[in-house]
């Protein structure tokens, strides 16, 4: 099957798989036609963040299916390291 992923770093990029294939497996060919490392790129389909373990045909991906890959962002504090600096008690 043929699926295709919008980039924010330049045109869309199609991927020939199957729909057995894992999420992760698309990570990795974004990486190897990118440079991204996987960790900073999050694949999105019908507004949900797709898990790296979980394969295609369980998000209901068959083909002809376009994912939009967006970048991670990282940072903040967790809630515990602001109520503990702040001690929201």
């Amino acid at each position: 099957i043929q699926i295709f992923v919008t980039t924010m770093w330049g045109p869309t990029v199609t991927l020939n798989t199957r729909p057995s294939a894992t999420v992760g497996s698309l990570y990795d060919e974004i990486q190897s036609r990118s440079g991204l490392a996987a960790s900073e790129v999050r694949l999105i389909y019908g507004g949900k963040a797709l898990e790296k373990d979980r394969m295609l045909y369980e998000y209901g991906i068959s083909g002809n299916e376009t994912l939009d890959s967006v970048m991670r962002l990282l940072g903040g504090h967790t809630t515990i390291g602001i109520a503990e600096t702040y001690n929201f008690g």
